[in-house]
């Protein structure tokens, strides 16, 4: 028999229901905290269907790629054992004017790739067409 001061513990099912109910009483005292979280996803989601909807799509011709093996690692290790790493070149995906001129301007002034860059110094007729310089 248990001592008259001792408790039986809640179980799960009554705390869960204990914390739903505080959860309730809390989104009820701050109307407008609740009403944003309500909203604003909705919000936020009809924006970015309004804007897709003003965007038409382009189409782009399907590309395919000789078939890689992958039953082995070993066609990997010949790939990476064979690589230059002193004619390191980068590759990227998009053909578009605006991505190549940020991939160049990432090339030409990334510290991280100056080992990779040609010696190279302005023409002098414009900073933007560079020349090879013999060392």
């Amino acid at each position: 028999m248990r001592a008259r001061g001792e408790r039986k513990e809640a179980g799960s099912w009554v705390k869960f229901r204990l914390l739903m109910w505080k959860n309730f009483v809390q989104q009820l005292r701050h109307p407008v905290q609740t009403a944003a979280e309500l909203l604003l996803p909705v919000l936020t989601m009809s924006l970015v269907l309004v804007l897709r909807s003003q965007i038409d799509p382009e189409v782009l011709e399907t590309r395919t790629y000789p078939p890689i093996p992958a039953h082995t690692l070993n066609y990997s290790v010949t790939v990476l054992g064979g690589m230059n790493l002193t004619r390191m070149s980068m590759a990227f995906s998009p053909e578009n004017a605006v991505y190549a001129g940020r991939l160049k301007w990432f090339y030409w002034t990334s510290p991280l790739l100056a080992w990779t860059r040609p010696h190279v110094v302005p023409c002098g007729t414009c900073c933007r067409e560079r020349r090879k310089v013999d060392r």
